[in-house]
């Protein structure tokens, strides 16, 4: 990915090394050199104002990527677990060595399969050749518990344990039921990307999910700070010269993009 000049930028990421055409857009794009720009739903934006999760403190920055599947696994007894001490081996083979995302996502992939929401989390799944998996059992220590993803890692309902207020994003992810609500009142699901509330597995979504880019991507420039007010989640004030105002960072894009995206 070039991000060093207009072209690079407008070509995206991963393009084709030969002819730089096919890459993944940055600005919500249908394709790369198209126009209709979506900013609220862009790669970049995501990555400029999402914080990878879990945090506190923040899993560390790999510019390999090696850790974006989270922690190898181990069954256990019939559960799986990470070895400890943590390793994330899976990177180069994560087809046959297991691991915390693809055991999330063996699980979505069995939920939408099923064709039932409200089947639960005792139903068995899947995955690393182990067939009784569930989702109480062993997808929701990760985010029940702490030191899952990594060394120091905290649990992920300390900061989102109830469809209420007083937890951040309005998120439970204490539970089945909390992970099929989603968050913010249900207006954004955790199993795909849409804004509007789950109804049926039909509109699950690993993909585009909001779980999955959450525990994989890291937020970018690397090692911003990780605030729990979110307050810097748009980057720095900066001055927009047309319309004369301060404006932040992420808005300004925005505003560019809306003028066409010209050079």
């Amino acid at each position: 990915m070039d991000l060093g000049t207009y072209e690079g930028i407008m070509r995206g990421a991963d393009p084709d090394p030969d002819t730089y055409e096919d890459g993944h857009p940055l600005f919500g794009e249908s394709v790369t050199g198209a126009t209709d720009y979506d900013w609220d739903h862009a790669m970049l934006k995501s990555r400029l104002r999402n914080n990878r999760m879990p945090q506190a403190p923040a899993w560390e920055f790999m510019r390999d990527e090696s850790n974006r599947l989270g922690p190898d696994l181990e069954f256990v007894d019939g559960h799986a677990q990470p070895i400890r001490p943590i390793q994330y081996s899976n990177w180069d083979d994560p087809e046959n060595v297991p691991n915390a995302l693809g055991l999330v996502e063996a699980w979505v992939a069995d939920l939408k399969a099923g064709g039932d929401l409200t089947v639960g989390g005792d139903d068995p799944f899947s995955y690393g050749g182990e067939d009784n998996l569930t989702f109480n059992n062993d997808v929701l220590p990760f985010f029940t518990d702490g030191n899952m993803w990594f060394e120091g890692s905290t649990s992920c309902v300390e900061c989102h344990w109830g469809n209420i207020e007083e937890s951040f994003h309005l998120m439970d992810l204490s539970s089945y039921d909390g992970f099929i609500y989603g968050a913010d009142g249900g207006e954004h699901p955790v199993l795909n990307g849409t804004t509007t509330t789950l109804t049926s597995t039909d509109e699950i979504d690993w993909g585009s999910s909001r779980i999955k880019k959450r525990l994989r991507d890291n937020r970018m420039p690397p090692n911003s700070p990780f605030l729990l007010s979110e307050e810097n989640r748009d980057g720095p004030d900066v001055w927009d010269p047309v319309n004369g105002e301060i404006v932040t960072a992420v808005d300004l894009i925005g505003m560019w993009l809306e003028a066409g995206a010209p050079e």
